[in-house]
């Protein structure tokens, strides 16, 4: 009898340590599968292309100031999507802003520049800005009024100018001098292709 009581005792010992050795095996494979989950769901909003300022050297190769005295606001462009085939001549109706208590007034310009962005070896998703040269400069003077309380000083202007008949990304961006230059706005210039797949400006 005491020989059977401890066979049993002895066995029920080997089952209790299986069953502790399996609840620690599945919580750890719960755990395994929870930080999966979570980190599959963290994925997309971590790893997303970086696009606008958080480009790489976006503000130093525009020349971009981050604390601009002004705002500028695109109103109306002759393109659809500000993508311009050969022989359009792009025409740019923007909104100049200030929310200062005093009039903002003085001559600037607006600087249209050859852009493109390039890949950055071993991060897919960080693009690497480069300026590529200067297409056009167009003088304007701007007269702001101050501000009144919530709203800000504001004056309409317009632009007109070339582009290259090839394919490019440009962009135009308004410099008062020392009041800072803001980003108007990025479009392209796309060339045509002809039935063969080839690049026509016809």
């Amino acid at each position: 009898m005491r020989y059977t009581v401890r066979l049993c005792e002895s066995h029920r010992t080997v089952s209790e340590k299986e069953n502790d050795m399996t609840t620690r095996t599945l919580t750890r494979n719960k755990i395994r599968l929870a930080a999966g989950l979570a980190l599959s769901l963290a994925w997309p909003a971590l790893a997303q292309m970086q696009t606008d300022e958080r480009m790489k050297d976006y503000h130093a190769e525009l020349g971009l100031h981050k604390a601009a005295a002004f705002e500028v606001v695109l109103l109306e462009s002759n393109a659809p999507a500000n993508i311009f085939w050969p022989g359009e001549h792009p025409q740019l109706r923007f909104q100049v802003r200030h929310r200062g208590v005093e009039p903002l007034g003085g001559y600037g310009h607006v600087e249209v520049v050859e852009w493109a962005t390039e890949g950055i070896p071993g991060d897919i998703w960080l693009p690497q800005v480069r300026k590529r040269g200067h297409i056009a400069r167009i003088p304007i003077e701007v007269r702001l009024p101050a501000a009144e309380g919530e709203t800000p000083g504001w004056q309409n202007l317009s632009v007109a100018f070339d582009l290259p008949d090839r394919n490019l990304g440009w962009a135009a961006i308004l410099d008062l001098g020392n009041r800072g230059r803001h980003l108007l706005t990025p479009a392209r210039r796309r060339s045509r292709l002809s039935r063969r797949g080839q690049a026509s400006d016809r």
